[in-house]
């Protein structure tokens, strides 16, 4: 963690903060867009993009999102900043704070039946109870979530569950069933697109090996993860 703080306050310092292309195109999109309502509605994706490039610029575009979805009285948008603002909290490992705004979204999206936002926050909260060690809890929520996401034919939810629930598994020893939802869900990342879930699942695969005790097959992962990092810019996955 402390690497990783140092790395962004470098970039900072520098005015280097890599920025992607649904980055920019979110800017753009929110600088044109009048409509106080529609543009809290991009706020809050943009905010995710920038999770793991600037954890202060996602809680900050979270908050402004937030305020508009209470002047708007909508609360499908508030209950997604908690959650956004929540994220900046866990990037910073931040968690105790992170699960309180969690919690917050999961009781709006459950008082208006969001099944979407409430398999997001289940996610969330699983995700800081798998960085505190209580992976029992853990996979209670995650894998709650992922059977909301299937339920929702969300496929690019369902490859971001399946690699989180397999990190729980990892964090509990159990390297073969980790390795099958890591590579269900890398699978999905080829089909998709997504190369950041793809680095995210080759780092997860690349642990799992290295704590069998396969380190060629650990730093052959590794390797590959690093290449798709340095592609995307994405700093947190390598930190």
């Amino acid at each position: 963690m402390i690497t990783r703080i140092l790395i962004l306050l470098c970039l900072f310092a520098t005015g280097v903060v890599a920025q992607t292309p649904v980055i920019d195109s979110l800017h753009k999109a929110i600088k044109k867009e009048a409509n106080q309502e529609k543009k809290a509605s991009l706020l809050n994706p943009l905010a995710f993009e920038y999770r793991g490039i600037d954890a202060m610029q996602t809680r900050n575009l979270a908050r402004e999102a937030y305020s508009i979805g209470q002047q708007v009285k909508n609360h499908k948008i508030q209950a997604d900043a908690l959650h956004k603002e929540g994220l900046s909290y866990y990037y910073f490992d931040s968690y105790d704070l992170a699960k309180v705004l969690y919690k917050r979204s999961l009781q709006i999206a459950q008082n208006r039946s969001d099944s979407s936002l409430i398999a997001q926050a289940y996610t969330g909260i699983g995700n800081v109870f798998r960085l505190q060690g209580i992976n029992d809890t853990a996979l209670h929520y995650l894998t709650s979530a992922l059977h909301i996401y299937k339920g929702l034919n969300d496929k690019v939810n369902v490859a971001q569950c399946q690699s989180t629930n397999g990190d729980a598994y990892l964090f509990s020893s159990q390297y073969d069933k980790a390795m099958e939802y890591h590579r269900q869900s890398f699978k999905t990342g080829q089909e998709t697109g997504d190369r950041r879930l793809q680095a995210f699942n080759l780092s997860s695969m690349g642990n799992n090996y290295r704590m069998r005790g396969d380190f060629k097959q650990a730093i052959a992962h590794n390797a590959k993860t690093i290449q798709i990092a340095d592609s995307i810019g994405e700093m947190n996955i390598k930190a």
